[in-house]
């Protein structure tokens, strides 16, 4: 396990305030969390060695809780190396030194636990509950570009006429069948720009009406059987969450069926409602005080506000469904890995296309429990499209799971069309959607977008908390929707499609804005709706044509050798061939007339010469007739 990182990681991260809303303030040794204290997560084999757990829970002191029955995935929970009281002490005191001392106490007892589990025998794997951050920098009238991007210019959407919003909507705006899952910290269900497009569940819709957030369908029953009580619209991981944000070890036994503010006051959590915030920043120097729900309605707006009602926004995929799914705390806009593995195995089993996570992990090593959730979901046919991470103090590449093969990884660009100076890059990185720009004191473009008030937005703004709002926000948390909406638009014109041939889609279509080809700055380039709308093979009479598909290869990263998956549609000439980084081609592995049907080439490797190629990014390019198609390769020696 990857104990070394912490360290380093604590650094890494200290100049979020950079970004703050409203105010710069000087950088302070007040580290974000890697990951929770007071817990770990554990994988299981099959449940015969549940029995020997609960004997080494019971001789540690510890108790344990399934996360995920189908992926094996146990929460085990133990009491913190320190009480609240001396956190909150330290923490109101600004006494960095002490808090430190106190997380470090913290850290040597998770640490110390994933080896007793590990070195029990009885578990696959144990590892930290990592922690995945919200990934936007702390600051259909609107449908123009008015040329003044600021936070105090009038709302607008200029990155859509980049894209080529309006050319892709030529083709469809959506459809209402295809749901976008926004794992986040919630969405203001009742927000006049989302509610028409809210998921409702039908088999949790009792009376049958259609209505979001009806209490008539709150009735205490598992309607539908899926596990999940009252699941309207989605469903709430994080519940009535207090306390500090390091401590997400009690927070998951805290659910219920609204990822709304709780304005009704039918929780019993109390006033103001806990998904609102408190109004007090934990770490001030880092975070504006309370995420609220107001980020994740930030983020759906985006994705999928109601388009041709004449109010506000188009959402990018302006007539699919938006599933509800709250996995963060209202407090820094922090997930804990727990939570995130059982939003996105709701999402997946409850049939979602997309999921959207504008979030992800400050730490380099494995975690195991989300790398299956991941698998979990892409196998049950769901792209899972993912910000690719702010830059904290220096760069520190793609952030996980935007680095997972089987995720499409977002990043931001600005007005001039460059990569936004914010956005984390690396060999992962695939596209580039709107995600505005800032500068270290201020933002310079932002992205507007639905949003709900917070507590603290009631003390700095006057908005009363969980009023329905707008703002202008700033990151790849913002880029990511937009990427998100247009896997929606392909999923309403082709709803079988698999996860790899939307993620190449969005790729072959993208424009490119670097150096020719991918590169690790701005990846296949800036995406476009009506490119990739066309491509997915509409005639002109709106018919779909066959097209071919290239499969991601297997192993990726490899060493020897990798497989390349492909399949033609009609009998026909096809090449694929291997380049490198620089376009420079490297082998060729086919070059002939084949029949119709699914086909493979191996990959050792080499060039055309059989000499042994070096580590790096390389690219599969499959051509049949006109359409091209390109897979990411990573060869590592």
């Amino acid at each position: 396990m990857y104990k070394g990182l912490t360290i380093a990681l604590l650094l890494l991260v200290c100049v979020s305030a950079a970004y703050s809303n409203y105010i710069y303030y000087p950088v302070q040794p007040m580290p974000l969390r890697e990951f929770s204290v007071g817990c770990i997560l554990i994988g299981i084999e099959n449940e015969e060695v549940l029995p020997q757990l609960e004997r080494l829970n019971s001789d540690n002191n510890t108790t344990m809780r399934v996360i995920s029955e189908k992926l094996g995935i146990y929460i085990v929970k133990f009491e913190k190396p320190y009480t609240d009281e001396e956190f909150y002490e330290a923490r109101d005191n600004s006494d960095w030194d002490r808090l430190n001392s106190l997380y470090e106490l913290a850290d040597e007892q998770v640490w110390s636990f994933v080896d007793l589990y590990e070195e029990s025998g009885l578990v696959k794997w144990a590892s930290p509950n990592h922690f995945y951050y919200t990934q936007y920098t702390p600051d259909d009238p609107y449908y123009r570009d008015d040329g003044d991007y600021t936070e105090t210019s009038d709302p607008d959407q200029y990155g859509d006429f980049i894209m080529n919003c309006a050319g892709g909507w030529d083709v469809t705006t959506g459809d209402a069948d295809v749901l976008i899952a926004i794992l986040d910290s919630g969405v203001d269900l009742d927000h006049p720009d989302l509610m028409d497009n809210i998921w409702v569940n039908p088999l949790e819709d009792v009376d049958g009406d259609g209505e979001v957030y009806d209490l008539d369908d709150i009735n205490g029953i598992d309607d539908d059987g899926n596990g999940f009580i009252d699941d309207l619209n989605g469903y709430d991981f994080v519940g009535g969450v207090t306390g500090h944000e390091a401590d997400m070890s009690a927070v998951e036994y805290q659910q219920d069926w609204n990822p709304d503010v709780h304005s009704d006051g039918d929780d019993g959590w109390g006033e103001p409602d806990p998904s609102v915030g408190d109004g007090e920043s934990t770490f001030p120097i880092l975070f504006p005080a309370d995420m609220g729900v107001s980020h994740g309605t930030h983020v759906a707006g985006i994705s999928a506000a109601v388009m041709d009602n004449r109010y506000q926004f188009a959402g990018k995929a302006g007539h699919c469904k938006i599933m509800a799914v709250r996995i963060a705390h209202p407090e820094g806009g922090v997930t804990g890995e727990g939570d995130m593995i059982q939003g996105i195995e709701y999402a997946a089993d409850n049939n979602a296309n997309v999921i959207n996570l504008s979030m992800g992990g400050l730490f380099g090593g494995e975690a195991p429990g989300l790398d299956a959730a991941v698998e979990y979901a892409y196998g049950q046919g769901t792209a899972l499209i993912c910000a690719s991470g702010n830059v904290m103090l220096f760069p520190a590449g793609v952030t996980f799971p935007a680095s997972h093969p089987n995720t499409l990884a977002v990043g931001s660009f600005n007005s001039d069309l460059g990569t936004s100076s914010f956005t984390e890059y690396g060999p992962e990185l695939d596209v580039l959607a709107a995600g505005g720009e800032a500068s270290m004191v201020a933002y310079s473009e932002v992205i507007w977008s639905t949003w709900v008030a917070s507590v603290a937005n009631e003390a700095d703004l006057d908005w009363p908390a969980g009023s329905h709002q707008i703002k202008g926000e700033v990151g790849t948390s913002m880029a990511c929707p937009q990427t998100a909406g247009l896997a929606g638009l392909i999923y309403s014109v082709l709803p079988d499609i698999d996860p790899d041939s939307l993620y190449n889609i969005i790729r072959n279509t993208a424009q490119d804005v670097g150096p020719t080809g991918w590169d690790e700055e701005s990846g296949y380039g800036i995406v476009d709706f009506e490119a990739a709308l066309r491509a997915v093979g509409i005639d002109e009479d709106n018919t779909i044509k066959p097209s071919a598909k290239l499969y991601p290869c297997f192993p990726n990263p490899f060493n020897s050798e990798t497989k390349i998956f492909y399949e033609i549609a009609a009998p026909g000439q096809v090449t694929l061939e291997i380049f490198d980084c620089l376009g420079n081609k490297v082998k060729t592995l086919v070059n002939q007339t084949l029949s119709a049907g699914k086909h493979s080439a191996t990959w050792e490797g080499k060039n055309d010469i059989n000499n042994s190629m070096s580590s790096g990014v390389y690219f599969a390019k499959l051509q049949n007739g006109d359409k091209v198609f390109n897979n990411k390769l990573i060869l590592i020696k």
